[in-house]
């Protein structure tokens, strides 16, 4: 059967999953919000010493990444950060939603269904690009912690992790939303001139960023109101 969607950024989903292991790797005990974004800014970014300047301010763009996703996400100020569409409002609704409704086997099929809809949508290229981000991030994601949770104890998160694995599967839906909205919420950050692949990349630091802190912090975001279109 033919597919209906191929999501044009799926090329994210190996560098989600990296970014993830080299934070398990490198993140101290005890972290506070500070290592675990130096942590982040390493995890993302290797400095060029041939141009230090430019590292320099790539450095620090990369560092405020966190910040915002961690402010947007606990105040539950996603449609306030991101001009979106209302075609873009419906789609986000109707995944936010699912991927904490559905159970959780059905989460990755799900999201495939969102790309499906993201692509029938009236929508244009650039309309679809942070949807399609954040749907990339999230199929990252599931299949991450899936994988992290079926090897305990040998996972890289295990210190994080609990040792009830019912308990861990129950977190999945909260992890996985929280790295779309992490896309979501800082897609676009480098304004003006808009330039697509600044924009991409901004949304897959965020998801990367806000998902670790909520597994390392227990982060919580409001419950999740449909945005008003």
């Amino acid at each position: 059967m033919q597919t209906k969607a191929i999501n044009p950024y799926n090329a994210v989903i190996q560098k989600h999953k990296d970014a993830l292991d080299f934070i398990a790797t490198n993140l101290p005990p005890n972290p506070t919000f500070d290592n675990l974004n130096e942590v982040l800014v390493n995890a993302v970014f290797s400095p060029d010493p041939a141009n230090p300047g430019i590292g320099d301010l790539v450095g620090i763009f990369v560092g405020t990444v966190l910040p915002n996703a961690y402010n947007g996400y606990v105040n539950n100020s996603l449609a306030s950060n991101i001009k979106l569409t209302e075609n873009q409002l419906v789609i986000i609704n109707k995944l936010m939603d699912g991927i904490k409704s559905v159970p959780v086997e059905n989460i990755g099929d799900f999201i495939l269904g969102i790309e499906a809809d993201i692509a029938a949508a009236k929508l244009s290229y650039t309309e679809q690009a942070p949807l399609f981000v954040a749907t990339a991030s999230a199929k990252a994601d599931y299949d991450y912690w899936f994988s992290q949770i079926n090897n305990q104890p040998g996972s890289l998160w295990a210190a994080y992790l609990n040792n009830d694995l019912a308990i861990n599967y129950l977190h999945i839906g909260g992890w996985v939303q929280s790295a779309a909205l992490g896309a979501l919420l800082t897609y676009g950050m480098v304004k003006p001139p808009e330039i697509q692949l600044l924009d991409v990349m901004s949304g897959v630091v965020g998801s990367i960023r806000l998902v670790a802190g909520k597994v390392v912090f227990g982060w919580n975001c409001p419950p999740h109101t449909p945005s008003p279109l």
